[in-house]
């Protein structure tokens, strides 16, 4: 039987704190740290979880691996789809005789981030033949690293395959599934793109933090950034689940390897009382970095294009008022001004 890891589905999640809910540059932070914990893994190889540098632990009764640096845990967990057998049923290779004797056998994947008070998932579902527990893992690790490094998922896939037949001594095809790269950009960030090569970069997250409010996304224009169309959105108002606060947002992210052509973005956002608001950033051919936010009464039928068009002001990092909505940006102003536009743009209640 030959050896092969799907991965399918891949989803991402953050879990945010009300006491950091009007600091989004801790959200930030927490991404970036996750991208110095994953590079470690890659410069030191470490994707054998039964390496001693791993710690081994029962958490809630579960069999879990973590790993410490510099201040940041990355902790793996394994189970089958429906939840039945977890890595504690490998104490006796109880998982391990299932998952050979049942090819095709899907499991879920995660791989949990807590650094900076804050903590993120990344999780994958896995179809697996002739490969046990630990392997997937392995694989899993190897995967979620080279994309983390920027390496493109056909290529990412068959470097895990690699590593994997080195690991186990099988030959193993992995199959990268639809989703994967935005999941794993979303758990890093992407803010590593410029660094490994890329000469410019555009990643912002919008991110809604009212806790009553509801925004739409309602027009949008991209320069240079292929053929990228935004669908209208829908960010509700912040979610509670126990301690934690979960936002809805909108990402935007783009590689791009010239200068000299540049790239650009425009949000038109609109609130329920009809009043809208137009965020821009501007770097396109010739030009120096700009930055815009102009908001407009209810009516008003200036589109994201126009604003675009006009858009040639230096980068505001001051909180901006939008009627009963604060607007924070904390891109970051360094790389603003090198061709990395990266951060976060959020809403938040006034007065919080």
């Amino acid at each position: 039987m030959q050896a092969a890891i799907k991965f399918n589905e891949s989803t991402f999640t953050i879990k945010n704190r009300s006491d950091f809910r009007a600091e989004p540059e801790k959200e930030f932070q927490h991404r970036l740290k996750t991208r110095e914990h994953l590079a470690y893994l890659q410069d030191m190889k470490l994707f054998d979880v039964s390496d001693s540098r791993w710690a081994k632990a029962t958490v809630d009764g579960e069999v879990v691996y973590g790993h410490e640096y510099n201040g940041s845990v990355l902790t793996v967990r394994l189970k089958t789809r429906d939840g039945k057998l977890t890595l504690s049923h490998n104490e006796d290779g109880t998982f391990d005789r299932h998952l050979m004797d049942n090819p095709g056998e899907s499991t879920v994947y995660s791989i949990t981030s807590s650094n900076n008070g804050l903590e993120s998932t990344h999780t994958f579902t896995v179809q697996s033949a002739g490969v046990v527990s630990l392997t997937i893992v392995f694989a899993a690790l190897v995967f979620t690293v080279n994309l983390a490094n920027g390496v493109a998922a056909a290529q990412a896939a068959l470097d895990a395959g690699e590593a994997v037949a080195a690991f186990c001594g099988v030959e193993t095809t992995i199959f990268p599934g639809i989703g994967i790269v935005i999941a794993v950009l979303a758990f890093i960030g992407v803010w590593i793109a410029y660094s490994v090569g890329r000469e410019i970069m555009l990643n912002v997250i919008y991110e809604n933090r009212s806790s009553s409010k509801t925004i739409k996304l309602v027009d949008h224009y991209v320069y240079n950034i292929g053929d990228s169309k935004l669908i209208d959105a829908t960010l509700g108002p912040l979610q509670k689940a126990g301690p934690f606060e979960f936002y809805s947002d909108v990402v935007v992210n783009i590689d791009n390897y010239s200068k000299i052509r540049g790239i650009g973005v425009s949000m038109k956002f609109q609130k329920e009382d009809g009043s809208s608001l137009i965020l821009c950033i501007r770097n396109d051919i010739y030009k120096d970095a700009h930055y815009s936010i102009e908001q407009f009464p209810k009516g008003d039928t200036t589109s994201a294009e126009d604003a675009y068009d006009r858009c040639n002001g230096a980068l505001q990092t001051s909180d901006f008022a939008w009627g009963d909505l604060i607007v924070k940006n904390r891109l970051d102003a360094d790389g603003f001004q090198k061709y990395n536009f990266s951060g976060i743009i959020s809403f938040h209640d006034a007065g919080t």
